[in-house]
């Protein structure tokens, strides 16, 4: 299994050697059934890669349950509608198909989370683009190499506009509409306004080897503390808790291997998501300043986001309908055939 120098210098570090070596073993260089099912009940996945520059991006890709495939145990595969709105302008796919046109292979997290049971799902790999009948979608498919469940502790079960109500105040609901006509690429009031009152993000990191990794993180509204921007940082920063967790330190130790990550903050009842990327720190408790530390009470560690670009994804809505097509592939990036299994009819999303 893929662990990475970062990894093994954090769990040396603070002494979780022993732990962190027992969550390797329950990872599996392919999907299990029980995976593969986990996958089939899902109507969103958070998909983490490579910006233009190799930067971590990370977006919402959502449909109707079962929308990703899994033909086998080794294969996702995912329809990206390209030139929909809501992912038309993302960074995260440009760097995709730019590294993949390169020759570069690229590498891939996905993370899917059913916050009813606190269940959550990390599968990593390497990407591939295939091309449909359809001009204005294409095909990916994530070759895997690791998938692995997670604790699910500091998972929330209550989630507003997923399993809870989807009300919301009126001012909420303005600052929402708000963040996203401004279009913000820095930690404006009105983007740290609305981070504050987010509960739940999703860190994105990435080692050496260029594999992204995702981690779900969670606490109370305020728990993401922003800093406005000034002469050293001057489109702000942001402060993430890190508590006492498994000890297998993929994230802290990605940081620590290469200083980059990128947060990303969904927000389910407004449809939307704040990708904030930057360069990031890893600080104890010790290091951390008192006027700053009494924002995190029970962390163990602090992350420092430096920011250098805040990206807005709109409409994450789930689709409604489903429709019979007719599949035929051909790589955007090889000149293999498509597998067999491609040729055929199964329901999508469309």
């Amino acid at each position: 299994m893929h662990v990475s120098k970062g990894q093994m210098e954090a769990r040396a570090r603070w002494g979780t050697q022993d732990s962190g070596a027992d969550f390797d073993r329950k990872k599996t260089p392919y999907l299990s059934d029980e995976a593969r099912a986990f996958i089939s009940r899902q109507s969103f996945c958070v998909v983490s890669g490579p910006g233009m520059q190799w930067e971590p991006r990370s977006m919402i890709i959502a449909g109707n349950r079962g929308f990703i495939l899994t033909p086998d145990a080794h294969t996702c595969v995912l329809k990206i509608p390209f030139m929909h709105e809501r992912y038309r302008s993302a960074h995260l796919l440009y760097g995709i198909l730019h590294q993949l046109l390169a020759g570069q292979p690229v590498k891939l997290s996905y993370c899917f989370v059913q916050h009813a049971t606190r269940e959550r799902l990390c599968v990593q790999g390497e990407a591939e683009v295939m091309l449909g009948e359809e001009s204005d979608s294409f095909w990916l498919l994530l070759h895997v190499t690791q998938a692995f469940f997670h604790c699910s502790r500091y998972v929330r079960s209550s989630v507003a506009g997923l399993t809870a109500s989807a009300e919301i105040s009126t001012g909420e609901a303005a600052l929402a509409e708000a963040v996203k006509r401004a279009g913000d690429t820095y930690l404006s009031p009105l983007v740290r306004a609305y981070l504050a009152q987010r509960h739940i993000c999703f860190l994105c990191s990435v080692d050496e080897q260029r594999q992204y990794a995702l981690n779900h993180r969670g606490g109370s509204k305020g728990f993401l503390v922003t800093l406005p921007p000034n002469q050293a940082s001057p489109r702000g920063t942001i402060l993430l808790p890190d508590y006492r967790g498994n000890g297998a330190f993929e994230a802290i130790g990605n940081i620590l291997e290469t200083g980059k990550a990128a947060l990303l903050v969904p927000d389910y009842v407004s449809q939307m998501a704040v990708c904030i990327v930057g360069q990031a720190q890893v600080f104890d408790r010790a290091d951390v300043p008192p006027d700053r530390l009494h924002h995190f009470p029970a962390a163990e560690r602090i992350v420092a986001l430096t920011v250098t670009d805040v990206e807005i994804q709109k409409e994450l809505r789930f689709n409604q309908d489903r429709k019979k097509q007719h599949l035929v592939f051909t790589s955007a990036n090889t000149n293999t055939t498509a597998p067999s299994y491609f040729v055929s009819s199964h329901t999508y999303d469309s």
